[in-house]
């Protein structure tokens, strides 16, 4: 499932936000631009490269989007003054820009609530001793396959995703355990937006 959303901005203006149309978007007054731009393409950030210094633009910068690539990082005051104030069109009044976040595995249709369960964990329960409770994911199985609300709750966790910064997230099922569950469970997943 791709999310077209990202963190600060609302569903309507990713999608200008993420013009592929070939127009061109400036934006200015950032506040700390995070990014994990290296100018070397072939290799992944890893270890204590992902927390440089250099992954951090600070306040006031601005950037410029064009076919849905960012262009250009600089001090807000370069962006005006090589494209002209008139063409700004997003002032970001000091508002951190993150990369969106990637869940790439994610259970997001299951029914029931197990915080309970945390209790009894602390209180020395061992998994199998909470499952014979009642608990486990024999309880959520049973809940998940009695739900008659899958698409609501999906509908939820997807709205909560990405009001949390999430723009791409990839689903499993699972919580079905038996054919017919799991395709109600798939076919929940298919009417989700």
């Amino acid at each position: 499932w791709y999310c077209e959303w990202a963190h600060p901005f609302k569903p309507d203006d990713l999608r200008i936000f993420m013009a592929q149309d070939g127009s061109r978007r400036i934006f200015v007054n950032a506040g700390p631009i995070a990014h994990f731009s290296t100018g070397d393409v072939t290799k992944p950030l890893v270890g204590l490269e992902m927390s440089s210094d250099e992954q951090i633009h600070p306040s006031g910068y601005g950037f410029v989007i064009e076919s849905g690539r960012f262009t250009i990082i600089a001090p807000t005051d370069e962006i005006i003054a090589e494209f002209g104030q008139e063409s700004v069109t997003h002032d970001l009044s000091n508002k951190a820009i993150i990369p969106g976040f990637i869940d790439a595995h994610t259970h997001l249709l299951w029914a029931g609530d197990r915080s309970n369960e945390m209790r009894m964990r602390q209180k020395g329960m061992s998994y199998s001793e909470v499952a014979e409770s009642g608990g486990g994911i024999r309880y959520t199985v049973g809940q998940t396959r009695e739900s008659g609300s899958l698409n609501e709750i999906g509908q939820s966790r997807l709205l909560m995703a990405k009001n949390h910064g999430t723009t791409y997230i990839e689903t499993k099922s699972g919580y079905g355990l038996d054919t017919n569950s799991e395709l109600k469970l798939l076919k929940a997943y298919g009417d989700l937006q």
